[in-house]
């Protein structure tokens, strides 16, 4: 829907801002429930699901066309530290930013 656009457009022009629900949907110019129940029925997640998973989109691509250091990628991405992006990262990917990092590389060497 055209909400869910705009709301992944807000989020991926300001992937540093500290984005929750209710930014989000005082932003869309709609309530908090009807937000989430939008982003439950066209993607199968909640708002901060989502978020999440931009910003992770976000950081890979850091991570892979950069060398900037943890510390920027998690101010970039809207993390209070590089200890929680690693973490919160990890969560996501299933691997450290390091790793992802390194074996991407290497796979897209091998290529």
């Amino acid at each position: 829907s055209g909400r869910i656009r705009r709301l992944v457009g807000l989020v991926e022009a300001a992937p540093d801002r500290r984005w929750t629900a209710g930014s989000l949907a005082r932003e869309l110019n709609v309530s908090e429930s009807l937000l989430f129940r939008l982003c439950r029925s066209q993607c199968g997640r909640s708002p901060g699901e989502l978020i999440a998973e931009i910003r992770f989109r976000y950081a890979s691509e850091l991570l892979l066309r950069t060398g900037e250091k943890l510390d920027g990628i998690a101010e970039r991405t809207g993390y209070s530290s590089a200890f929680a992006f690693s973490k919160a990262f990890r969560k996501f990917a299933g691997v450290s930013p390091k790793e992802f990092r390194r074996r991407e590389k290497t796979d897209r060497a091998a290529l």
